[in-house]
């Protein structure tokens, strides 16, 4: 029953701000609709193992969906927050070790250097070295 659960769920990784209301609620009519469970880091309340709960609800789930759109910078110091390419990343490391988690980056503008491009540059080569020295079961 876990694995049928696990094929059934996508963990949506999105802006939870105001503006993004509307999106957010598209997205899960949609994986609904699909007959799909919407998961995302909400269900996990704040506790001291929050990071191996989040790594788990990744892993239970056969799809990501991450929106990096509003990954800039912030705050006095004019960093980015890097929660929601942190999550991404837990998704491309769930994808390499199983090979089944599959996920998507989705952004508002085409920036050729953004983090997005790069974590989906690597993780591209990355799946393509992991292809080739994977053992087949014949």
């Amino acid at each position: 029953m876990k694995r049928r659960a696990a094929r059934d769920s996508v963990f949506i990784n999105v802006p939870f701000d105001k503006p993004r209301i509307p999106i957010y609620l598209g997205l899960i009519s949609g994986i609904v609709a699909l007959g799909l469970k919407p998961r995302c880091v909400l269900e996990i309340p704040p506790t001291h193992d929050r990071l191996r709960r989040l790594y788990q609800l990744i892993r239970g789930s056969r799809y990501s969906i991450h929106d990096l759109s509003r990954v800039q910078l912030s705050g006095s110091m004019r960093v980015p927050r890097f929660n929601m390419p942190f999550e991404l990343g837990l998704s491309v490391a769930v994808h390499q070790q199983s090979g089944e988690h599959e996920w998507r980056v989705y952004d508002d503008v085409f920036r050729p250097n953004s983090f997005a491009s790069l974590v989906a540059a690597a993780a591209t080569a990355a799946t393509q070295r992991f292809a080739q020295h994977r053992p087949t079961s014949d």
